[in-house]
């Protein structure tokens, strides 16, 4: 807040009456914004000031359950082994067992709580290929 605050340049910028004529303060001149089509996201709408909620539709989505995990985790798996440099395709599908200590450990929510989770499957079944 120190040097202004975001939602109160934005708040110029969505409404009717300032977009159509909102004076760039690096261009110093005056640009028409009111054909723009705003996407804006956040975590959390709450802490945003009203005024500017009031100018957006605010549409919620709901966080990935354990109903999506089997899928979720094939997927993260296979990013996993591009993000090693390995063919996606080489990635064996989860075993049973895995999905559910998976499910024991990851109730829902954060993709990269998830993603952390399959490392740690791939780093034991890496761990396991070596003992055999």
């Amino acid at each position: 807040r120190r040097n202004g605050a975001l939602s109160d340049v934005l708040l110029g910028m969505l409404a009717d009456e300032t977009a159509s004529r909102w004076l760039d303060p690096y261009l110093e001149s005056e640009c028409d914004l009111s054909h723009l089509v705003w996407l804006m996201t956040a975590n959390d709408a709450s802490p945003l000031p009203l005024p500017l909620r009031d100018r957006c539709r605010i549409l919620q989505f709901c966080g990935p359950g354990q109903e999506h995990l089997p899928l979720l985790a094939q997927r993260l798996l296979e990013r996993h082994y591009i993000a090693t440099g390995h063919d996606p395709r080489w990635a064996l599908p989860l075993e049973a067992f895995e999905i559910e200590v998976l499910r024991t450990n990851w109730t829902g929510g954060s993709i990269r709580r998830l993603s952390r989770l399959i490392d740690g499957v791939v780093l034991a079944r890496n761990r396991s290929a070596r003992v055999n």
